[in-house]
């Protein structure tokens, strides 16, 4: 967007100050702040809920991540990057493989091998349940936050007949107890709003499995064997939620590995190289100055001056930047200073600038940042476990790879699959247990294993 006689191409967010030629972002996206957690006291929102021969009592559940947004501000970072969003798709579908499949283990040359099979129990529970489209949800969490959440229906004949994956932008989970169980999910069309509910009409709140013991804990809440006072009691419970973690040793929430591609700055670094990019193409221009200006600055301006109404505050950052661009772009300022002040920050214990002017040597070329895009692409892949190749031709030269290191490489990925299938086959056996369906009856996902072709084939189906 163009303004007039001032020369400032301004989004809202970033600016090309064109007398100056200078460009200026505003530091919105520092990733790393999005992993600080709720100050104590914060953590916990309180909830009124009705409990069973109880009358009222008042459940907590967990905020997830400061503003408990945290699972919607990184599904919109991972979208925001071609590189983000690619990896963690391929990483759903290499962990989906082929699909879920019964059968059983029997001796083969190559010792215990899992052989198709049919059983009438699995193929009436998966007519009434879109199992697919399950399991895609539920890897889809697994592999974006490490949690994943899943709810089994119960008939009045004490069997499960139901399977739904409660998907982690809308899930919340309670505190502990005294001995350190979560005993309570919370699932809310609110939390995607990054609203907070306050009422028991706002959200389902659902009684939620032992993490680790979920097979004995269901049995003997339906009672199908004593509890641990040796009593048969069955809850009636017409629903239970069952957990699944990929562990990373949080508390509540998991935290991913690959996160570390927000926290190190690598993926800040990789979204800004298409804007700049984008800018040089779109205007021709070349950029003398980089001016970065914290998050914290224009909202601390508006305090100060009073200013609340949103047209007034974009009006006020537009004088700002048009001071800054007559103070670059005027040349008796040349050799002057520019005054900023510098803020403390409580969490990382450093000053941090509010304005900070970078001069930049610049000849425009029409190869700018191939080779930032290049670094900045390996290094989210290699933080996400993705080889580049995978995803097709790498930024830059000569990036292509032969058949043998693509199938290697894939065969290779799928391998590593291995504990994240195991993950999300773990409701299918705890369904299997409770309805007692038969010993003999076990899952599998199936593998795509590309061959070479003096096998005749280009491919071979195996279980994992």
């Amino acid at each position: 967007m163009k303004s007039g006689s001032d020369k400032i191409y301004f989004d809202g967010r970033n600016a090309y100050l064109e007398g100056s030629a200078a460009a200026v972002t505003i530091k919105y996206d520092d990733s790393s702040t999005l992993f600080v957690k709720p100050a104590d006291g914060q953590s916990a929102v309180s909830l009124t809920k009705k409990v069973k021969g109880t009358g009222k009592t008042s459940l907590n559940y967990v905020k997830w991540g400061k503003n408990n947004k945290l699972p919607i501000e990184v599904r919109n970072k991972v979208f925001a990057n071609e590189m983000t969003a690619t990896n963690i798709k391929n990483a759903i579908e290499y962990a989906y493989g082929g699909g879920l499949v019964t059968g059983t283990y029997e001796e083969g040359p190559r010792g215990l091998e899992f052989k198709y099979r049919k059983f009438d129990e699995w193929e009436a529970f998966a007519e009434n349940n879109d199992i697919p489209q399950y399991l895609m949800k539920m890897l889809s969490d697994l592999c974006m936050y490490y949690s994943s959440w899943t709810e089994i229906l119960i008939n009045g004949n004490r069997q499960v007949t139901g399977i739904s994956c409660k998907q982690a932008i809308y899930s919340r989970i309670e505190e502990r107890d005294r001995f350190g169980k979560i005993k309570h999910h919370f699932y809310s069309g609110l939390f995607y709003e990054g609203k907070t509910p306050s009422s028991e009409s706002d959200v389902a709140v659902t009684e939620m499995l032992d993490d680790e013991l979920t097979v004995l804990d269901a049995k003997q809440r339906m009672g199908i064997i004593p509890n641990a006072q040796g009593r048969m009691v069955d809850e009636k419970a017409s629903r239970y939620v069952v957990p699944v973690y990929y562990p990373s040793g949080e508390p509540y929430y998991q935290r991913p590995h690959w996160w570390s591609i927000f926290e190190s700055g690598w993926y800040d670094f990789a979204v800004a190289i298409p804007k700049f990019k984008k800018a040089i193409m779109k205007n021709q221009m070349t950029i003398k100055y980089h001016v970065s200006i914290h998050q914290d600055y224009f909202p601390e301006l508006f305090k100060i001056e009073g200013i609340t109404e949103e047209k007034k505050k974009i009006e006020r950052k537009r004088e700002e930047l048009n001071s800054l661009n007559e103070f670059l772009s005027d040349v008796e300022n040349s050799g002057k200073s520019f005054v900023s002040y510098r803020k403390y920050n409580h969490l990382s214990k450093t000053m941090e600038e509010m304005i900070t002017i970078t001069a930049l040597d610049n000849h425009y070329k029409g190869g700018e940042y191939i080779e930032d895009a290049e670094e900045s692409s390996n290094i989210l892949s290699y933080g996400m476990g993705q080889h580049p190749s995978l995803n097709g031709s790498a930024p830059g030269k000569n990036k292509t790879i032969n058949g043998t290191e693509a199938r290697e490489l894939f065969i290779m990925k799928q391998a590593m699959q291995a504990p994240l299938r195991h993950l999300a086959l773990k409701p299918f056996y705890i369904i299997k247990a409770l309805n007692k369906w038969p010993a003999e009856m076990q899952f599998g996902i199936v593998n795509t294993v590309l061959t070479t072709l003096d096998k005749g084939t280009g491919s071979e189906k195996v279980i994992s």
